[in-house]
């Protein structure tokens, strides 16, 4: 199989195309394309190329909202340990004030 369909195969699943969308189905063809007066995936593939663009086009503002990660207190950069701390028999620390 060689052409526009060996993507939509891998692009779309077949049990999603549009009626009359599938490469070499029964709706498809020369008769129906001439009655369309175009290609019959036009929708469909238009509606994928959309959803792509507004995909990729809001991952930024994705990663622009998404919080810092959590840092630990003592460590570089980070609040400073200013409780009092006592050390358990495991290894542990067990802050109070």
């Amino acid at each position: 199989m060689d052409g526009p369909g060996v993507w939509m195969e891998i692009l779309v699943p077949p049990q999603l195309w549009a009626p009359g969308c599938s490469p070499g189905g029964p709706r498809s063809g020369p008769a129906l394309l001439a009655r369309r007066g175009g290609h019959g995936c036009k929708g469909a593939r238009l509606s994928l190329i959309l959803a792509l663009v507004i995909g990729l086009g809001s991952w930024p503002f994705y990663v622009a909202i998404q919080p810092e990660k959590p840092k630990l207190c003592g460590s570089d950069g980070s609040p400073p340990v200013t409780a009092l701390r006592i050390r358990l028999r495991d290894g542990r620390f067990l802050a109070y004030s």
